[in-house]
């Protein structure tokens, strides 16, 4: 195994110890607050249960080699492949962050998700992100009083479901001649439900209601009898937006818009958008995608002013959009990315720049989030750019794209936009 291989490794074991870890906290504040399904049960968890009152320290290298080991000697199954032992710790490790801006993708579909973002799409054919439904409903009922809880309350009662939620779609594609639209949301895909958030507020409200005399029990356990056959045939948002986006062939998908639910049959397929494009009344949307910065200097050859249309744009690297940036407007200090716990910002400075600033203008909608958020953010607020269409997205956050040694890659948060007091000698006043 080289250097790399283990370092890779050890670092997924690394992580994959930590969430398990999480879990068993989580685990024990559920046991805690009465959440399991009978006084016998809580007792029987108890039992298996480590006491938080006892520190037990174990020298992390000896422990996560002997834990590799472990697997190594005991499972059914010969294990050769250390890196996909990495791999799935990883996965679970980016999964657990419970963001929405950070995907794990293995390595055979990491090309394909690179390819859409120069426009070259497969699957349905549009943009798809994690989105966060807001917090809302009446949280679940705890104690004695409680009404016994089902195996998936205890998942739900600490939960944020994120849903796949679509931003663009790609003209003529798959998904626009089905008739998707920008905001439609998964419900179902080949009749698998994927598990939202929405159905998980709908039992606590079912929870508390039945706890205050308001409905019988009788709505819970239809509630419960529902839920369960849903989840004998559900799928989690990842797997349903891996399928959306890398899939062919027939496919059945339901969509909620506003109240109602769609149903559509879409044949999934390659779909094709030039990375950068003019429409009709002269404005150009550009894709976060590589040699789009080149492309753009190309296109605005001859030209003293620009309108960016970003409708729609959710994806694409931030180290793109620097070298965007660095094509329309002139060197500078242009604010800053902030960061949480004490970490530094990271300062967006463009060191070259253009010889002399476009007349800017910029197209935003609902959807425009991610590094596409941010450049269009700070170009109204810090490079002069006026504001045609839309309001800026709140605290957009810059997104990079990270590859790993066995191909496999995520996508990682990695700050905040906010734009700094303007000093009289910087750009863009």
């Amino acid at each position: 195994m080289t250097e790399t291989q283990k370092t890779f490794l050890m670092t997924g074991i690394v992580c994959a110890s930590a969430a398990s870890v999480v879990l068993g906290v989580g685990v024990r504040d559920a046991v805690d607050l009465g959440l399991t399904r009978s006084g016998a049960d809580t007792v029987a968890s108890k039992q298996l249960l480590a006491s938080r009152a006892v520190q037990t320290e174990i020298p992390e290298g000896e422990y996560f080699d002997q834990l590799a080991g472990l697997l190594k000697r005991e499972f059914v199954d010969p294990i050769d492949d250390d890196l996909m032992l990495a791999s799935g710790a990883i996965r679970g490790m980016v999964l657990s962050l419970q963001d929405p801006t950070t995907i794990y993708m293995d390595a055979k579909d990491l090309p394909v998700y690179r390819k859409a973002l120069s426009g070259q799409f497969e699957g349905i054919g549009a943009e798809l992100v994690f989105e966060m439904p807001p917090t809302a409903g009446p949280q679940p009922i705890h104690g004695a009083d409680a009404p016994p809880a089902e195996p998936g309350d205890l998942v739900a009662s600490g939960s944020r479901v994120p849903r796949v939620l679509v931003t663009y779609v790609v003209p003529n594609g798959p998904a626009d001649k089905a008739g998707v639209e920008p905001g439609d949301w998964v419900e179902a895909v080949d009749g698998h439900w994927v598990v939202d958030a929405e159905t998980v507020d709908l039992l606590r409200m079912t929870q508390q209601k039945v706890q205050s005399g308001e409905w019988p029990v009788s709505k819970l356990d239809e509630l419960r009898k529902d839920l369960r056959e849903r989840t004998r045939k559900s799928i989690t948002p990842a797997r349903a937006m891996q399928r959306l986006s890398t899939g062919s062939g027939a496919m059945s998908v339901s969509w909620h818009r506003g109240e109602r639910v769609l149903p559509t049959q879409i044949v999934a397929g390659p779909s094709r958008v030039a990375p950068v494009t003019q429409s009709e009344g002269g404005s150009l949307r550009v894709r976060l995608a590589p040699g789009v910065p080149q492309m753009l200097a190309e296109t605005l050859k001859d030209r003293k002013e620009v309108t960016l249309d970003f409708r729609g744009a959710s994806v694409g690297s931030w180290e793109i959009a620097k070298g965007i940036l660095e094509v329309l407007v002139p060197a500078g200090s242009y604010g800053e990315l902030i960061r949480e716990d004490g970490k530094p910002p990271i300062p967006v400075t463009v060191a070259k720049g253009a010889s002399a600033p476009y007349k800017l203008g910029v197209l935003v909608d609902a959807y425009t989030r991610g590094a596409p958020g941010v450049l269009a953010s700070l170009l109204v607020e810090r490079a002069g750019a006026t504001l045609i269409s839309g309001s800026l997205p709140q605290e957009p956050i810059a997104v990079e794209w990270k590859t790993l040694p066995n191909g496999s890659g995520y996508t990682l948060g990695i700050g905040k936009w906010k734009a700094r007091a303007r000093a009289s000698s910087e750009v863009g006043q």
